[in-house]
């Protein structure tokens, strides 16, 4: 997971550089790529099986990680996966400075939801684990 995420802020990174260059539309679709590649990062813990294709990068996570509320922010909600459904088919060819600094923007919070959501994860195996090893019979 770990490696799909540090990728997806790599190409954050390269989004907010063709911000920057005023590339807006391209911005605006390496944002998209950003949030695809970091859900496709944490879907693969469910669905090793997951493919490249945007749309059933999409369909997977919405099924694995949002429908079981796994990417569910405790304070925000489904705000940030609404940012990657919201994002995905959208037509970026005509998007102005603003539009594409704030798909940018959402990107980036997205990839920092996935990482919250990494961790949340990582805490309930812990707690699973230590839960076992407690209840298990002294030796």
């Amino acid at each position: 997971v770990q490696f799909g995420l540090a990728a997806a802020e790599r190409i954050a990174f390269e989004a907010q550089l063709e911000l920057d260059q005023g590339k807006h539309a391209a911005a605006a679709k390496r944002s998209l790529d950003a949030m695809l590649e970091a859900a496709k990062a944490l879907t693969r813990e469910k669905e090793q099986n997951l493919g490249d294709d945007p749309d059933e990068i999409v369909r997977e996570f919405r099924k694995h990680m949002v429908d079981t509320q796994l990417f569910r922010d405790p304070f925000a909600g489904d705000k940030f996966s609404v940012y990657l459904f919201r994002a995905h088919g959208q037509d970026v060819s005509d998007f102005k400075a603003e539009q594409a600094r704030h798909r940018v923007q959402e990107a980036q919070l997205f990839i920092e939801a996935a990482h919250a959501c990494v961790e949340r994860m990582d805490a309930a195996i812990a707690a699973e684990i230590s839960a076992a090893a407690a209840a298990a019979p002294a030796p």
